[in-house]
């Protein structure tokens, strides 16, 4: 299937040939999942994806379409000003005002993740709030935020 669409025979996909591509496995691809492929899966930075870039990755490309809609739902919870960023204020604003964690508990999580901000900017862009959101930290601090809130 790659080599098919890899019509110039670079060795890489070009936006259009790896949106053809994945539509052929039926995932959907929207401005917003091509910002997070290249940026997630371009392990090398030459801003291209290469057969084993997209291969080594095709399973968070499978979580992401199917949870696109929750992750674009708490993107825009979490984006509180609406400027497309989720600013590490925000995010701790959210946990705190309700009453998911204690501010201290969300500074520490917080800390934990900032490891997501890839240029430490502060916030979160898109494709940064979707590697955390998917990745096993993020749903080991909720799931532990939660069974601590049930044996309360």
């Amino acid at each position: 299937m790659f080599r098919t669409k890899d019509r110039d025979g670079t060795g890489w996909l070009k936006s259009d040939e790896l949106e053809e591509c994945l539509n052929m496995v039926g995932v959907d691809i929207i401005p917003e999942d091509m910002e997070f492929l290249q940026e997630r899966f371009d392990k090398n930075g030459d801003g291209h994806l290469q057969i084993e870039e997209l291969m080594d990755n095709l399973h968070v490309l499978y979580q992401h379409a199917i949870h696109r809609d929750e992750l674009m739902t708490a993107f825009n919870t979490f984006d509180i000003n609406k400027d497309g960023y989720i600013r590490y204020t925000e995010l701790q604003n959210i946990l705190t005002f309700r009453g998911f964690m204690s501010a201290d508990e969300s500074r520490k999580t917080i800390s934990m993740l900032s490891k997501y901000d890839r240029n430490k900017d502060g916030k979160f862009s898109y494709s940064e709030f979707v590697e955390m959101y998917l990745s096993d930290e993020f749903a080991d601090t909720v799931t532990k935020r939660h069974e601590e809130i049930d044996t309360k």
